[in-house]
């Protein structure tokens, strides 16, 4: 062996010994605060940051009661895929939050919430070992579930029915239409319409801006409106100007916006009382996004305007949109009527 070889093998020995003696340097959780520290540097949002912390802690507190989890060596292929049938068939959700019901603390999370926790931990080891703090990644070929659960949509007619069912002489069912119209015609999230401010709207443009602190993705997004919300809008301004000038959907006292909880309580006791499938906020979102399409839209500017970070996301809504225009198509065909 010639003697620039062996200064070779002599180097990657050195650096592989360098990058072990790293890791066992340093704890899986101090690995992981790093890891945050990293992310902060790189603009991502306090609410992804905190949700990356949940989610580290879910499997890392399952996999330390059973085995000997102390520095991101020791875990394994096999313990993520064991950790992943503990939060399908074991993890009971919110058990230690006394302030849920027992009726939310069910058994099993659903197969999106895992893909999203594997996803952050399969985030983290690419940094681990882009940063060559580990020699090699355990959790490389981890493939998230398939989730074959069907995005549920309302109907036009049950938008309609659910919209006609707030009682509008009041201030909170006023505010619940108000709320449910604007989310059901601009697809925003419910976090994101719920904690509106009136800076943020223009009513000139017929447009709301929601900065980078305040989207999923951590981008700035401008959302469209239609005309009649811009008039329901501006008229709702005046009359809740007694109450807060700043938030456009607050509470009775105005000193904070409208609970999400409360409001998600509004739609499923309304739809109970309505008699149409239980409606959750995030269904209204996805009622825009397929109704958006079914009456035209194209999947790019759908894209643009949910904050998706790609079109793979959007493509959902194209197939339920597919399917309603199936459906039309066999029941408006004019060979039907000959």
């Amino acid at each position: 062996m010639s003697n620039g070889s062996k200064r070779v093998i002599r180097a990657k020995l050195a650096r592989e010994h360098k990058k072990i003696n790293i890791v066992n340097s340093m704890t899986l959780e101090e690995c992981f605060e790093k890891y945050i520290f990293a992310k902060k540097s790189e603009g991502v949002t306090e609410r992804t940051l905190y949700n990356k912390k949940i989610n580290f802690d879910i499997v890392f507190n399952y996999l330390s009661s059973k085995y000997e989890l102390v520095y991101p060596i020791d875990l394994s292929s096999d313990m993520m895929r064991e950790a992943v049938n503990y939060m399908r068939f074991e993890h009971r959700k919110f058990e230690n939050n006394p302030e849920k019901k027992e009726e939310y603390k069910t058994i099993g999370l659903a197969i999106a919430t895992i893909n999203s926790i594997v996803g952050h931990w399969k985030a983290f080891y690419n940094y681990l070992y882009d940063e060559e703090y580990i020699p090699s990644n355990p959790l490389k070929n981890i493939r998230l579930m398939k989730n074959t659960t069907q995005v549920e949509g309302l109907t036009m007619d049950e938008l309609k029915l659910l919209l006609d069912g707030f009682n509008q002489d009041t201030y909170a069912g006023y505010r619940g239409y108000l709320l449910t119209l604007l989310l059901a015609d601009t697809g925003m999230r419910c976090g994101e319409a719920i904690n509106l401010k009136w800076s943020q709207i223009d009513f000139k443009h017929d447009v709301v801006t929601l900065n980078a602190s305040e989207t999923k993705n951590g981008k700035m997004r401008f959302v469209p409106f239609s005309k009649k919300t811009n008039r329901l809008l501006r008229e709702w301004k005046q009359e809740v100007a007694e109450v807060s000038e700043y938030y456009v959907f607050p509470s009775i006292y105005g000193d904070k916006p409208y609970r999400q909880r409360e409001y998600r309580n509004l739609l499923n006791h309304l739809s109970n009382e309505i008699g149409i499938k239980h409606v959750h906020p995030h269904m209204i979102r996805h009622t825009f996004a397929t109704q958006y399409l079914v009456h035209g839209g194209d999947a790019l500017s759908l894209q643009k305007i949910l904050g998706h970070s790609s079109l793979e996301m959007v493509r959902i809504y194209v197939d339920m949109s597919q399917k309603d225009i199936t459906f039309k198509q066999n029941k408006f065909s004019p060979i039907n009527f000959l």
